[in-house]
């Protein structure tokens, strides 16, 4: 095996690797901003309850 190929194979694969992880960490981003819109609505929710009573 000479260099230029393993350099190419190990950096493709480390590219690989980035967009997986990429993705992941969207997935779990998108999931945490969801959970906090819901948070913050339950908050203005709960705000509006206790003007109008």
């Amino acid at each position: 095996m000479n260099g230029k190929n393993f350099f190419k194979k190990s950096l493709s694969s480390s590219l690989k690797s980035m967009k997986s992880y990429k993705s992941e960490w969207k997935v779990s981003y998108a999931s945490y901003e969801a959970e906090n819109l819901s948070y913050f609505r339950g908050i203005t929710i709960m705000n509006r309850k206790k003007s109008y009573s």
